[in-house]
């Protein structure tokens, strides 16, 4: 081999490492945007806290999304995981608490199963990474979406779109009071986008103290 064939392999392969770290730095992760708010800081046991978790996909993206989670962290390693249902429901039952969740989401944003294609280099001697015509995602890397199910766009669209959870929690006194921490997520096949914590505290209700007055009866004596 000349070393003007080695000089051309060599670059042929620096240039397809070069593609496949931007595809990576520039993978789903900043794609996708996730946040949690609360609607207080502090809550006491009988009071309902109430989660405002949003996903947003940013513009011109595809991201099939299959499942979306609520991690509530809180005193002495207690962890609660709720799978979130993908439709309002009332009364849903996760990890032994009750909560109730609203769903709402944009009209372009769509579930449902679909086609994928895209380009990549896929030329000999080196596999094909970027998009092929049946994964869209990053192939032979192990990394890339390669599911045809879950939220995402259902045409090419411009601008962004999301889907924003609502969810109540009524804090029974069977709750530990002290600082916790609620984390909102989504699942893409293997990969995980996750929120920053929101941080909150429960505390038990205040004592209520009764004075009690005890009156005082005088008898009258006439024999003074």
């Amino acid at each position: 081999m000349s070393n003007k064939s080695r000089s051309t392999r060599f670059a042929s392969i620096t240039l397809t490492l070069l593609i496949i770290a931007a595809l990576i730095l520039s993978g789903p992760s900043s794609a996708v945007t996730l946040s949690i708010t609360t609607d207080n800081s502090s809550y006491t046991h009988g009071e309902t806290a109430e989660f405002t978790g949003t996903l947003t996909i940013n513009t011109n993206e595809r991201i099939p999304i299959s499942a979306y989670n609520l991690t509530l962290h809180g005193p002495s390693g207690t962890l609660i995981r709720c799978v979130l249902p993908s439709v309002n429901t009332n009364n849903y039952v996760c990890d032994g608490e009750i909560i109730n969740v609203t769903v709402v989401q944009d009209s372009t944003f769509n579930y449902g199963y679909g086609s994928r294609s895209g380009y990549g280099y896929t030329g000999a001697p080196n596999p094909p990474y970027g998009y092929s015509a049946t994964n869209y995602g990053y192939q032979n890397f192990g990394y890339g979406y390669g599911y045809g199910y879950g939220y995402g766009y259902s045409t090419p669209l411009s601008g962004q779109t999301s889907v924003t959870y609502t969810i109540r929690w009524t804090i029974l006194p069977t709750v530990l009071t002290g600082t916790w921490s609620a984390v909102f997520s989504a699942k893409s096949g293997s990969v995980a986008f996750h929120s920053d914590a929101a941080i909150f505290t429960i505390g038990s209700v205040p004592t209520t103290t009764t004075t009690t007055t005890t009156a005082t009866t005088y008898t009258s004596n006439t024999n003074i």
